[in-house]
């Protein structure tokens, strides 16, 4: 599977700041509701499901010098009242896209079609190599004084408190022969340092079939980021670094709050983006020796030879009774060829399917430990004989069923 080589970069794609403020003597003026004060700006959105006191939203349409669209900005303002003045909370939030930002300025036709679940967040390949420093990083910087000028038009002489990044994704595109073939194939493996791994499947817009369009996500921590890998069209394939909060956030950055200003903001995304690269890297590297596996199944067989003996009772028990281990050895097994990971943490240390385990690790073996659990991973290099294993199987299956 041909790859072509891409800029390491990283690109904001979806994210949402959080502020806070208080406009004093904002009931003082005659105002009567928040919605009367975003009316004199335009643009309320409240949905009627969230239409409740002391909540609205209003969307800002984004658009180009030469007024080509570029998406919108949607303001959620959380605001109660304290005498006579507006308070706004801690869940104010100002969402946007900073790729389908990037694609508006670059132009839609340049960038080719939208993805396959039908939104414009995707670029041309020639445009793969920009820096998003210089590109992008002013757009979002725009995107934010936009917004910050229309709140202090409906909201005179209010004071913003604070601004923090409440959910951010960094991204990069791979350019690639057969997107969803290649996270078919990745799907047999798992990141090193991982604790879940999940497999959805998304729709795929305009398709008569309605095929699945699988995503890949690893996760570490349960309130940390995620590692996602999906295809975005036909021969694009994304990596995708997505904190989903603000605690999320805070932990891939070790940053919180900053000025709501264009430095504040431009801290964050410079924050954001400076912890998130490297992660990009390593799930780049990841993928890129998954797809370009070229290990047999025999070999993988030949590597995994101690434990399929085990599986098939064929080696002398210690520890635990003989079918026990068998049976373990068989779960692990089936776990390693499915998803490239398994958790041995109901076996003991001293059992023999750990010794087992632990002798496949290291430089020559097929498995990798992680640091701290008794999780072992099959090297990314085998997950195209997994997958080869595991369709085999299928098919098997299928012809046995007819």
């Amino acid at each position: 599977m041909k790859i072509k080589p891409v800029a390491t970069s990283a690109w904001i794609d979806g994210y949402s700041l959080g502020f806070k403020g208080r406009c004093s003597g904002f009931y003082d003026r005659g105002q009567k509701s928040l919605n009367e004060a975003l009316e004199l700006i335009g643009g309320v959105s409240t949905p009627q499901s969230k239409d409740y006191d002391g909540y609205e939203q209003f969307t800002l349409d984004l658009f180009t010098d030469d007024e080509r669209e570029a998406g919108n900005l949607r303001v959620d303002v959380h605001a109660r009242r304290e005498e006579a003045d507006l308070v706004f909370s801690e869940r104010c939030t100002i969402s946007g896209n900073g790729m389908t930002m990037m694609r508006g300025d670059l132009g839609h036709t340049a960038c080719g079609g939208l993805s396959f679940d039908g939104k414009a967040n995707i670029l041309g390949r020639q445009h793969m190599r920009l820096e998003p420093l210089e590109r992008q990083l002013p757009l979002l910087i725009e995107a934010f004084e936009f917004a910050r000028d229309a709140l202090a038009a409906a909201f005179p002489g209010w004071v913003p408190e604070a601004l923090w990044l409440k959910r951010a994704e960094a991204c990069r595109d791979l350019p690639i022969e057969n997107a969803i073939a290649a996270v078919r194939i990745i799907q047999h493996s798992t990141l090193c340092g991982a604790t879940q791994r999940r497999v959805d499947e998304y729709r795929r817009i305009g398709d008569e079939e309605m095929r699945g369009i699988p995503a890949i996500r690893y996760i570490q921590q349960a309130v940390g980021p995620e590692d996602k890998i999906y295809a975005k069209r036909d021969h694009d394939l994304r990596l995708e670094i997505a904190c989903r909060n603000r605690t999320a956030v805070t932990r891939l950055t070790g940053t919180d709050r900053a000025a709501f200003n264009s430095d504040g903001v431009r801290s964050l995304f410079l924050n954001f983006l400076a912890a998130a690269t490297p992660r990009l890297n390593r799930l780049e590297e990841h993928a890129r020796e998954a797809m370009g596996s070229e290990t047999s199944v025999a070999n993988l067989i030949i590597a995994l030879k101690p434990l399929i003996d085990r599986a098939a009772g064929e080696q002398k028990p210690k520890g635990p009774a003989s079918n026990q281990g068998q049976a373990d050895a068989l779960r692990l097994l089936d776990a390693l060829l499915s998803i490239g990971m398994c958790d041995a943490f109901d076996t003991h240390s001293r059992h023999a399917i750990r010794q087992d385990l632990k002798a496949l690790c290291g430089e020559h073996g097929p498995l990798i430990r992680h640091s701290s659990r008794a999780i072992y991973y099959l090297k990314p290099k085998f997950a195209r004989a997994c997958g080869i294993i595991r369709l085999s199987e299928a098919a098997i299956e299928t012809t046995v069923q007819l």
